[in-house]
């Protein structure tokens, strides 16, 4: 008895791990993601276990509350950046360190970098960039900028996977070389350290050095390394998945709705706008968007019904379908950041919906929409580690937004609001379709990896995931501000990105991208995109776009397509210019240039220059517009431009 006590505690023990990891004393939770931070628990099984003082603290000493969904998961994040301190690097002295512009290089023997799949032994593709996005702000007292060092992956980590981040000799400013932590020259040498385990130092001599060597990057050579295991595929899809079927099952193709007013030609190309509620199964402790929302788990450790909740959508008829002189298409659509369904009502897709017969319907991105935007900054602003309740709230918007889309060509298309001549526009037969911009470019990816209803889709302006997005998005410098308040470092600051970043990704394209094309989610068909992006986009960052096609898999571009800065489309296949392609074969990625100059487009983690932005351009192009008609309408998918597609800026 005392035996298998003492193992119960020693066990225990050894799964209170935490707090720090000393090999980057720079700041508590780097380097990160850790598998350090994931120590094996009392039942046998790897968790995620940090404490309340792994993350920083904020100005006022307030911890990262760690109970608020953090621990407890069976890895990290497969969409993160590989993150630590070297204090002083250059990276620009360091030959043959792959960077955005050359991230191929990254599996050449000669990277001063190795981001190593353990199973397989093989060289990861990624690019190295240091942290910039506390330049402005700390610029009066550089002391506290201290540039973090980041390894991105050019794409999607695979799920339930070991890898090893290895970084070899990097130049110092001012002459020589990083030098190593002492705890990590310790370890290096085969040295005792305190605060070093032995258990520790016998997985680096199993498990990491060799790795790097074969790799190589010799062990004396190494300024650090470490390891980290990505969660399971369905850490990130199980509570989504479940709430789709679920809600299908519940509604299926009768889904109750009510319309609340109906708008007759209210601008050229619309017969009819139309706006109602659809009644929908709703699955979170909260309908309104109250901080520690969350998703209701039953007995069964899967979504629980909480009843049902009516939800405002918007229907655009256009009056070529009204007329009859079109065929209708079922079309959804994604709105943007903080915005709502109401952008249905822009007058670009009043042109393309006329001339298209798309009948377009949309509900709110609840989480990132306009009814959000004050609980969402007082969260940023007060505590972040309740950051879980905003993709609770995006579960559910792909949920209602999986519905209306049915609905459409369901229950609502026996609407007489839906009919011309007493015969009904729309049916199970109808194209169905999705189209979404910016945030509904992003969202949009999730949308069609879930969707059962259409197989093809145009993501414009999108990108993923967050992590790469927010420092090189406008759109966030206030909720940046608010950060910066709190956290008076910038390591501390990137580090709470990459704290987000475990959160979105249960709902954000890094969870549910490889499955939109490749390797499909059960019960779930094949999807195709179209993704337009933009020469610079101060919100959406083409960085993110191209990190999304490698992601999706099967995603083509024509030997003419924008390459921003010159910068290499590393992960395509590329196709002549005169090629036509068949859609259910594989996606696309289509760069739009608008003349804006290069200094405005920032090759670091900084949004490009709002003076030039374009993030609305792309989508309004006579290119863009009509390779999404001839896209939808016949699965082919052409370059408009012949060569580059080079629009009036």
């Amino acid at each position: 008895m005392r035996t298998a006590l003492a193992l119960l505690l020693a066990a225990a023990a050894a799964f209170a791990n935490a707090p720090c990891d000393i090999i980057d004393p720079s700041l508590c939770v780097f380097p990160f993601p850790n598998d350090y931070f994931r120590p094996v628990g009392p039942s046998g099984v790897a968790l995620t276990n940090y404490s309340n003082t792994t993350w920083p603290l904020d100005a006022d000493g307030k911890i990262f509350d760690v109970s608020n969904g953090w621990n407890g998961v069976n890895g990290f994040s497969p969409a993160q950046a590989a993150i630590t301190y070297l204090p002083n690097a250059s990276l620009s002295g360091t030959p043959n360190l792959p960077r955005l512009w050359n991230m191929e290089t990254s599996l050449l023997a000669t990277s001063v970098t190795a981001l190593i799949n353990a199973e397989t032994g093989e060289r990861v593709a990624h690019w190295v960039e240091a942290d910039h996005s506390s330049d402005e702000w700390d610029a009066a007292d550089p002391s506290k900028n201290k540039r973090a060092f980041m390894a991105w992956p050019a794409a999607r980590l695979n799920g339930s996977t070991r890898y090893v981040f290895a970084v070899g000799p990097v130049a110092a400013l001012g002459g020589g070389f990083v030098q190593p932590s002492p705890a990590f020259r310790a370890m290096r040498a085969g040295a005792s350290f305190p605060g070093i385990e032995p258990e520790r130092q016998a997985h680096f001599e199993k498990d990491i050095f060799p790795l790097a060597e074969a790799a190589g990057l010799s062990r004396g050579s190494l300024t650090i390394a470490w390891d980290f295991t990505t969660a399971s595929d369905a850490t990130w899809t199980h509570n989504m998945l479940s709430m789709r079927d679920q809600a299908l099952a519940l509604v299926g193709d009768n889904a109750a709705y009510s319309i609340t007013s109906k708008t007759p030609t209210p601008r050229p190309g619309v017969a009819m706008e139309v706006d109602g509620f659809i009644t929908v199964p709703w699955f979170l402790s909260s309908i309104s968007p109250d901080i520690g929302t969350h998703i209701v788990i039953g007995s069964d450790g899967k979504p629980e019904l909480q009843g049902y909740n009516d939800v405002p959508f918007k229907l655009i008829i256009p009056t070529s379908v009204a007329n009859g002189s079109k065929p209708a298409t079922a079309q959804y659509y994604g709105h943007g950041l903080f915005g709502s369904a109401s952008e249905l009502t822009n007058q670009y897709l009043d042109t393309e919906a006329d001339e298209n017969g798309w009948v377009m319907i949309g509900v709110n991105w609840i989480g990132l929409c306009s009814e959000d935007i004050i609980s969402d900054a007082y969260m940023v602003a007060n505590d972040l580690s309740l950051f879980g309740f905003i993709q609770a709230r995006l579960h559910q918007a792909q949920t209602n937004a999986l519905l209306a889309h049915r609905m459409l060509f369901t229950s609502l298309a026996a609407d007489p609001i839906l009919a011309v001549n007493g015969q009904p526009v729309l049916s199970k037969a109808s194209p169905r379709r999705y189209y979404g911009n910016s945030l509904g470019g992003i969202m949009g990816s999730v949308f069609m990896s879930l969707s059962t209803d259409t197989t093809h889709g145009v993501l414009g302006v999108p990108g993923g995931p967050f992590g790469i997005l927010l420092p090189r998005s406008k759109d966030f410098a206030a909720l940046f501000d608010i950060i910066r308040l709190r956290y008076d470092n910038s390591l501390a600051r990137i580090s709470m990105m990459s704290a987000i970043q475990e959160q979105f990704t249960y709902l954000e394209p890094g969870g549910y991208v490889n499955h939109l094309w490749k390797d499909p989610l059960p019960n779930t068909p094949q999807h195709s995109v179209l993704i337009h992006y933009g020469q610079g986009d101060a919100q959406v960052n083409w960085v993110a776009a191209e990190w999304l096609g490698r992601s999706i898999g099967g995603m083509r571009a024509f030997d003419g397509t924008m390459r921003v800065r010159n910068c290499t489309l590393f992960g395509f296949e590329f196709v002549d210019n005169s090629a036509k392609l068949n859609g259910t074969d594989g996606g696309l990625m289509q760069g739009y240039y608008f003349d804006v100059p290069a200094e405005n487009i920032p090759l670091e983690n900084l949004p490009c220059a709002s003076a030039t932005d374009t993030h609305g351009k792309t989508r309004r192009t006579a290119h863009a517009m009509e390779q999404t008609r001839v896209f939808f309408e016949q699965d082919v998918i052409y370059n408009p431009c012949g060569g580059a597609c080079h629009e009036q800026p």
